[in-house]
C-alpha cells in the first residue's frame, strides 16, 4: 500500500503541493482531479521520485521511499504526450523497462507479447511507433508502463491529447483493464468524467491542497466545498436562509424563491449548489424566468433563465423540450440536486 504523509514540494518561494496525505490500496484506483496549477501533476512526479520534496514521508508497505530513486521504486510511469522513441518499434518501446532490468531474452519476448496483448495490439510489434495512431500510441505507453510489472501505476493525464470520441473508448478499455487485472493505480487528470469514469476514490485538489476526497459518486452528489461544486459543474450557487417547520420538510428561502432542501438539512444560512439537471421545465413550478440564451451540448440544451424573482439560473433540458429564446417558463426543483454547502467568513473560515 503506498502511503503519503504530508507531502511538501516547493518551488523557490512557491508552494506546489503543501502536506498533502494520501493512501492507495493494493487493487484500488486512486484519481487526483483539479484544474491547471492545482498542483496534481507535481504531486505525480514527486510520489515517482522526479521531485524533491520539502517536507513530507513516501512509503510502501511501511517501507520509506522518499530518498529513493526513481528507478528503484518499482512503479510505472505513464506521461500524457507518450514520451516514446520514435526511433524504435513498438516491440522495442515496449521491452524498454524490461530491458533496463536485465531481464532475459525468453521472458522479456514473452512478457512484450503478453502486454501487447493486454492492450490490444498484438501483431504491432514491429510497427514504428510514428506510424500509429493517437489511440495506438496511448496503449503502446500504457503496455511500456505495465511491461515490467510495476507495484503502482502511475498516470499524468494519460488520455488529454486525444480527441473526445477516443478517450471515451479508451476510458471503458481502461477500466476493463485495471479491474480484470486488479492493478493498483494513481493517475491524475482535470477531466472529472475520466475520474468518476476510472477512479474507485477520486481526491480534489486545489493551490497545492486535498479539497475533498471519496468515493466518485460521494464527491460527486455530496461536494463539501463551493470550489469543489463549482468544478464539477454545479454553477447554480444562491445564498439562502433555511427554516425548519414543525411539519413538513425544511425550506429554503433565497433570492429565487423558495427552493426544497434535503430532509434533514439544519436551519441557518446557507449557501446551496444546484445541478442543471436538478431544475426542470414544469408549467406548475414555482420558479418563473425568461430564456435568455440556448448553447447546445451534445445531448442537451443548457438554457440561462433570468429569473423573475432576481438571478439567473442555467437548466439543461432535453432538445425536444427547448423553449423559444426569449418565452416565459416555469421551473420546478429536485431536491435531491440541491447540495447545501457551508458559509464561510469573510477570512474564508467556515461560519459555525
Amino acid at each position: 500500500m503506498l502511503n503519503v504523509h504530508g507531502l511538501t514540494v516547493d518551488y523557490g518561494t512557491a508552494r506546489a503541493v503543501d502536506r498533502v496525505d494520501l493512501t492507495v490500496k493494493r487493487g484500488e484506483v486512486v484519481c487526483v482531479l483539479g484544474p491547471s496549477g492545482s498542483g496534481k501533476s507535481t504531486l505525480l512526479r514527486a510520489i515517482a521520485g522526479l521531485e524533491q520534496p520539502a517536507a513530507g514521508r513516501i512509503t510502501w508497505d511501511g517501507t520509506d521511499l522518499t530518498a529513493l530513486p526513481p528507478h528503484r521504486r518499482q512503479f510505472g510511469l505513464m506521461f500524457q504526450d507518450h514520451a516514446l522513441f520514435p526511433h524504435l518499434d513498438v516491440s522495442e518501446n515496449v521491452a524498454f523497462g524490461l530491458r533496463m532490468k536485465h531481464v532475459g531474452a525468453t521472458v522479456l519476448r514473452s512478457r512484450v507479447a503478453e502486454v501487447l496483448q493486454l492492450v490490444n495490439l498484438q501483431g504491432f510489434e514491429h510497427r514504428r511507433v510514428n506510424e500509429l495512431s493517437g489511440g495506438e500510441q496511448q496503449r503502446v505507453a500504457l503496455a511500456r508502463a505495465l511491461a515490467p510489472s510495476p507495484r503502482l501505476l502511475m498516470l499524468d493525464e494519460p488520455l488529454g491529447s486525444l480527441d473526445r470520441a477516443l478517450r471515451e473508448r479508451l476510458m471503458v478499455d481502461l477500466h476493463d483493464l485495471f479491474s480484470a487485472r486488479h492493478i493498483t493505480a494513481l493517475f491524475v487528470t482535470h477531466d472529472h468524467d475520466e475520474a468518476f469514469a476510472l477512479a474507485d476514490r477520486v481526491i480534489v485538489m486545489r493551490t497545492g491542497r486535498v479539497e475533498q476526497a471519496g468515493e466518485p459518486q460521494d464527491v460527486w452528489t455530496r461536494p463539501t466545498t463551493e470550489f469543489t461544486a463549482r468544478f464539477l459543474g454545479f454553477d447554480n450557487i444562491v445564498d439562502a436562509q433555511i427554516a425548519v417547520a414543525h411539519f413538513g420538510p425544511p425550506v429554503a428561502r433565497s433570492a429565487w424563491g423558495e427552493l426544497p432542501v434535503p430532509e434533514g438539512t439544519p436551519a441557518g444560512a446557507a449557501r446551496l449548489a444546484l445541478r442543471p439537471d436538478a431544475l426542470k421545465l414544469d408549467a406548475n413550478g414555482p420558479l418563473c424566468g425568461v430564456v435568455e440564451s440556448r448553447t447546445f451540448r451534445r445531448d442537451h440544451f443548457l438554457l440561462r433563465i433570468a429569473l423573475s424573482a432576481g438571478g439567473a439560473a442555467e437548466v439543461a433540458v432535453a432538445p425536444d423540450a427547448l423553449p423559444d429564446l426569449g418565452s416565459t417558463v416555469r421551473l420546478s426543483v429536485d431536491p435531491e440536486g440541491v447540495v447545501v454547502l457551508p458559509v464561510l467568513h469573510a477570512n474564508g473560515q467556515t461560519k459555525s
